[in-house]
């Protein structure tokens, strides 16, 4: 048998409706519900923000941004078969105001960002292989994150935020096995 690709589509703005396919059995695409929620939430900030989609994998979010007015983004995943999908899907989708960084994320952040802080970051971390919370201090703690970034994070269990953190949950939801939320300073 050969492998199933996995049909993932564009919700909204320019690209609405653009059918992207992950061959990737490991990807775990946000699911559409979600997508649309969090879209929703960050309607205000999207456009003219830069995004670093971190685990980016079918890069959904990333384009989904980009669909919808953002500047810039930077998508990182440390799997080169996933890295060489999402340029192939860059160009065809003929983008060109993005970053592909086929690169460990964790180890990313945990190194000193020399560029300004992102707009929004993505956070959709392999389920149970990462603890959100230590990634969202390295993001503050070492400058890919400020007070005006916006963090969405993604798991399969309740998201909870050490309650001395400088940040809180400013939104959040479930739908199904899927919790998430948007975190802010």
């Amino acid at each position: 048998m050969g492998k199933q690709s996995k049909e993932v589509r564009v919700i909204g703005g320019s690209f609405k409706g653009r059918k992207l396919f992950v061959d990737d059995p490991n990807v775990k695409p946000t699911p559409d519900r979600v997508r649309e929620t969090l879209f929703n939430w960050l309607e205000p900030v999207i456009s003219g923000s830069t995004v670093l989609d971190l685990f980016a994998g079918s890069g959904v979010l990333a384009i989904e941004s980009l669909s919808r007015g953002a500047m810039s983004a930077t998508l990182v995943d440390h799997s080169k078969v996933v890295s060489k999908s999402l340029e192939k899907l860059m160009l065809v989708l003929e983008l060109s105001n993005y970053s592909n960084l086929c690169q460990d994320a964790h180890e990313l952040v945990s190194k000193t960002n020399s560029s300004k802080p992102y707009s929004i970051i993505f956070l959709d971390p392999p389920y149970g292989v990462y603890e959100l919370s230590e990634l969202v201090e390295k993001l503050y703690k070492n400058k890919w994150a400020n007070e005006t970034t916006w963090i969405y994070c993604e798991t399969n269990r309740p998201i909870k935020i050490d309650q001395n953190a400088k940040y809180h949950i400013f939104k959040e939801s479930r739908a199904g096995e899927v919790y998430y939320a948007l975190i802010k300073c």
